[in-house]
């Protein structure tokens, strides 16, 4: 996040701030999501918060022209981004017990993990080739492969009811 700030003509000490605002929404908003997600349904949230991040990270770019503006869409963002592991680790509370939800968390936690490694690799590389927006693009493509596997859980969930 620091090199695309900075490709955007954001000097470095504002650049690293970039991330620390999307890991402030990360970190404090998600008592807050997880009581909407009481409130309203942890699957309605979840899929909310894809959105939300699909939406918004495109908007990165344009944003770095208006400070006013590009603070509160890190803050929102990571606070989404943030929810969706939070919401996938409560998933697995809810449908699994005992030596099954140990490896269900497990699998989400190596999950996030590998894309935690991978995803800056693969996003530092086309940094590189293509542009520092890329990184925004690697990111979209993420969420969006998050909002296919939350329609595809509703599409099987509903096949076997109606089954």
């Amino acid at each position: 996040m620091p090199l695309f700030a900075m490709s955007h003509g954001i000097g470095e000490d504002v650049g690293v701030l970039f991330a620390s605002a999307i890991l402030l929404g990360d970190t404090t908003m998600q008592f807050p999501i997880g009581w909407l997600a009481d409130r309203i349904g942890r699957a309605k949230v979840h899929a909310g918060a894809g959105v939300v991040v699909v939406l918004l990270l495109p908007m990165l770019p344009w944003s770095m022209a208006h400070p006013w503006i590009c603070w509160p869409l890190l803050f929102v963002t990571g606070a989404a981004a943030g929810s969706i592991y939070t919401l996938s680790i409560v998933a697995c509370g809810e449908r699994f017990r005992g030596p099954m939800l140990v490896s269900a968390t497990a699998i989400v936690g190596a999950s996030w993990s590998v894309a935690s490694f991978g995803g800056p690799m693969i996003a530092g590389t086309l940094m590189q080739r293509v542009g520092a927006d890329a990184l925004i693009g690697v990111l979209t493509v993420a969420g969006c492969a998050f909002l296919v596997a939350v329609w595809w859980e509703r599409r099987v969930s509903a096949v076997r009811v109606s089954g």
